[in-house]
C-alpha cells in the first residue's frame, strides 16, 4: 500500500469515494483504471515510463491480494476446509 501523507489522502479520498459510487461493474472499473494508467503515461513514453506505470498496477494488484483477497480466502478455508 502506498503510504500517502495524510494531506494527500484528505484531498484524494473524496474524489475516490465519488468515483467509487459511480463505478457499478467490472467494465467501469477496468475503464477507469486504464484511463488513469494512460493519463500517467507521457505522450512519447520511453520504456522506463511504461515499466513505471505497468509496474505500479502490478504492485497495486498484489497489495489488493494481500489486504483483501488473502484474508477472505483464509476465512473461507477455515469455514469450509481446503478441499484437498
Amino acid at each position: 500500500m502506498p503510504y500517502v501523507r495524510i494531506e494527500r489522502k484528505k484531498a484524494l479520498d473524496p474524489l475516490i469515494q465519488s468515483l467509487a459510487e459511480q463505478v457499478t461493474n467490472p467494465g467501469d472499473m477496468a475503464y477507469v483504471v486504464t484511463r488513469l494508467m494512460v493519463a500517467q503515461t507521457p505522450p512519447e513514453p520511453r520504456y522506463a515510463d511504461l515499466c513505471t506505470v505497468y509496474g505500479n498496477i502490478l504492485l497495486t494488484a498484489q497489495e489488493f491480494w494481500r489486504r483483501v483477497v488473502a484474508p477472505y480466502e483464509n476465512k473461507k478455508w477455515l469455514e469450509n476446509g481446503d478441499g484437498f
